[in-house]
């Protein structure tokens, strides 16, 4: 009404107005939450990847059936994944779906604790970063493995920098035992989550300041430790990355490694307390681990698989392949386009590839002010999106660009009220065409496929006894085939060798592997270990093997097996891309 006067600040009327602001924003926040969990729900069973859903599954499976892991059956990883997993199907049930329980928990939880640190600054900043660390993650690759667990823990981990400052002992041991978790999870995203946290840890603590400088000799122990954080990022970068990586997503982790290790005034007992107690806290989810191995008589073999052969699956030939520099050039080609979904998917792609380099762009202009304060969500991310670098397909570039993404946000909020609604506009932009476009779509689409935004919206039920998830009918009828053809060819207690990678046959047909590997191009590295997997295969008297001769992990080490397969065994059918080969022994009728 004309001449009505708003409530002065400080007024119960202005408080009263205040109250109802925050309720309705904390009622919209929780509203984003269930919403996202709700597509969660929707889309979690709607995707699968068969042999990295088999692998998990059939070595949790193994596990609960009393096999020791590492010793009996092979895994890259350190061992908390599989324990997670196994404990998955004891309590949803034996099937492929059950693994994926967990982590929706998991993600929902992880958005509402990175977007609760925007509440009170920006509430819209809040639902922006809660819808994208929910529905541009886990959903966009459904399947239970250690990367999305990696997420959840290093967003447990930015948090925890960012809300809890005092770095008392405590705080400090917490820090470290996240790591550990990352690191027990996927031990290239937990060393980044390391080199991320203790260098932020060092860069909050004892700020570069003007005027008089410590000597050196006593900022010895911060200078040395961001130097060789320095070079591991260096090392990791120049021989496991491409060149446009390393520009894109490498150079500002490196520029800030260098301000850091150049200009720290940090004394040298605290940079061993912020770097010790957290080493502390890092072995705590190792030592378990390491008790275990140790009452098994297996460390060697946890140490060989989770070191030895992990590092040598970088050298696989597939994995030297560099598509961020190619997405970003078929996306820009793409913006020309007449057709509307391809220009927004293609800005969809544009703005993921581009988000670390202007999240570090940022990150280092505030390095290089008067003030420098810097937020562990701003520093972090910066880190953090390395552990994309390991296979530059779209798949790893979802396992960090969600949290680099809540980083932008967090930096927007000094650009005043427009360009934060702005910059939450435009997430919410992006994790809608994510969901749409991209969120459980199948991998036949390809990269062209998914760049343009095609979609595949029919499925069908997988319809085997341990497999309650739609996929593609062709895939559906191959996978049904197969296993009624093992079924028919073999008995319960007879064992399957599915080469060269294609552990989902043991787990969904019920059948053992004859060798402790699931994997042939990672459990044939040497003579030794051809020569122990054919002795095992022969006196096992294994009953089928199926081989897959289109899978990249075909290597030179399985020929042998190939030349034994052919002399010991008979092809019987072929179902799909598999050849199914039966012992001579039980030749069929």
């Amino acid at each position: 009404m004309p001449g009505t006067m708003a409530p002065t600040a400080g007024t119960p009327q202005h408080e009263a107005k205040t109250t109802r602001i925050h309720f309705a924003w904390s009622i919209s926040f929780l509203a984003s939450l269930l919403i996202a969990a709700g597509i969660l729900w929707h889309l979690h069973d709607q995707f699968w990847w068969p042999p990295d859903d088999g692998v998990y599954a059939y070595v949790a499976d193994q596990i609960n059936q009393g096999a020791l892991l590492h010793r009996d059956i092979q895994s890259l990883h350190f061992g908390l994944v599989n324990f997670i997993n196994a404990a998955s199907l004891r309590a949803f049930g034996n099937d492929l779906v059950s693994l994926r329980y967990p982590l929706l928990i998991a993600t929902i939880l992880q958005a509402a604790l990175v977007a609760s640190l925007f509440l009170r600054a920006n509430p819209l900043s809040a639902i922006a970063v809660a819808v994208a660390l929910s529905l541009l993650t886990f959903i966009q690759f459904a399947n239970p493995g250690a990367s999305w667990y990696a997420l959840f823990f290093a967003c447990v981990l930015v948090f925890s920098l960012q809300r809890f400052r005092s770095d008392t002992a405590p705080s400090l041991i917490w820090i470290g035992l996240l790591i550990g978790a990352i690191f027990c999870l996927r031990q290239l995203s937990g060393a980044i989550a390391g080199i991320g946290a203790v260098s932020y840890l060092y860069w909050r603590n004892h700020p570069i300041e003007h005027g008089a400088r410590e000597t050196w000799t006593r900022t010895i122990v911060a200078k040395v430790v961001s130097a060789s954080f320095l070079l591991i990022v260096a090392v990791y970068l120049v021989f496991y990355t491409g060149s446009w990586f390393l520009f894109f997503f490498g150079v500002a982790p490196m520029a800030l490694l260098i301000v850091l290790a150049y200009s720290t005034r940090l004394n040298n007992p605290d940079a061993l307390r912020l770097a010790g107690l957290p080493f502390i806290g890092f072995l705590l989810p190792v030592f378990p681990l390491l008790i275990y191995h140790a009452l098994h008589g297996s460390v060697s073999n946890w140490l060989n698989d989770a070191v030895v052969a992990a590092m040598g699956m970088t050298e696989l030939p597939f994995l030297e392949t560099r598509l961020y520099a190619d997405m970003l050039i078929y996306a820009g080609m793409k913006l020309t386009t007449l057709d509307p979904v391809a220009t927004l998917n293609s800005l969809f792609w544009i703005s993921l590839l581009l988000a670390p380099i202007i999240l570090g762009i940022s990150v280092l202009l505030q390095a290089a002010t008067k003030h420098r304060e810097i937020a562990a969500l701003a520093w972090f991310p910066t880190f953090f999106a390395l552990a994309s670098g390991h296979y530059e397909i779209p798949i790893y570039l979802f396992y960090t660009s969600a949290l680099t993404l809540a980083g932008l946000a967090w930096q927007s909020l000094s650009f005043g009220s427009r360009g934060t609604m702005a910059v939450s506009l435009f997430l919410i932009i992006l994790t809608v065409t994510g969901t749409i476009f991209h969120a459980a779509q199948p991998l036949s689409r390809g990269i062209s496929g998914s760049i343009k935004g095609n979609t595949v919206s029919e499925r069908v039920p997988c319809d085997l006894s341990r497999c309650s998830l739609d996929v593609e009918p062709d895939v559906a009828m191959v996978y049904q085939e197969l296993i009624e053809f093992i079924d028919a060819q073999s008995g319960p207690e007879d064992l399957v060798l599915a080469i060269p990678f294609n552990p989902e046959l043991n787990y969904l047909s019920k059948r053992r592997s004859p060798v402790r590997f699931y994997n042939s191009a990672l459990g044939l590295r040497t003579n030794e270990q051809v020569a122990e997997a054919l002795d095992q295969i022969s006196r096992s008297s294994t009953q089928l093997i199926i081989h897959n001769p289109t899978d990249k992990y075909n290597s030179p080490a399985l020929n042998p097996l190939l030349r034994h397969t052919r002399d010991h065994y008979i092809h019987i059918a072929t179902v799909g891309p598999f050849h199914v080969y039966k012992a001579r022994q039980h030749k069929a009728q």
